[in-house]
């Protein structure tokens, strides 16, 4: 998959970022690897809907999940897309090759991969956190959540409740602003 350095100066974590474009063509008339991949579709709301919510609220909460792509391992051998994100490296002069164990941000079927496993992981829940996981399969859009509330008690109890949940599922703890 086509890929280039970023080099962020400021970053305080990673300085340089691999980016890797699954929609690049190598000359005009060639396919990408997005258009050849299956068009899943979307299972995050639309984020209109969470944004007028948001706009409607005394008190808001955003929220990012680091890293989400990274977070989910791919079963090479339960994902049928795995060998297009297969690729060459040389290692003293030998090609060897690879593939991404990884969801790699960017690709036509990514979104969906998180979105699967965020619904699975919020769908095995116990019915007491009911409320907390309604709200974040309403409010949270790829990897990013913003919730609302008319009081901060009820969003500090929902911050609590949300990251013991998304931890319950081995998804790193979300930054809550």
């Amino acid at each position: 998959m086509p890929h280039k350095a970023v080099v962020r100066q400021n970053a305080t974590t990673s300085k340089v970022q691999m980016v890797f474009d699954a929609s690049a063509k190598h000359n005009p008339s060639a396919e990408t690897i997005n258009d050849c991949m299956y068009t899943c579709p979307p299972l995050q709301p639309l984020l209109w809907d969470i944004l007028v919510r948001a706009r409607l609220m005394q008190n808001l909460m955003l929220a990012e999940i680091e890293k989400a792509f990274l977070q989910i391992e791919v079963n090479i051998m339960m994902w049928a897309n795995s060998d297009s994100f297969r690729f060459l490296y040389k290692v003293n002069d030998m090609k060897k090759h690879l593939r991404f164990t990884r969801v790699p941000f960017g690709a036509q079927a990514s979104p969906f991969v998180l979105g699967a496993t965020f619904q699975h992981h919020l769908g095995n829940q116990p019915s007491e956190n009911q409320d907390t996981v309604d709200a974040l399969k309403k409010n949270t859009y790829v990897d990013n959540l913003m919730n609302g509330g008319e009081d901060l008690s009820g969003l500090v109890k929902f911050k609590d409740e949300s990251r013991r949940i998304l931890e319950s599922g081995k998804i790193s703890r979300p930054q809550m602003r």
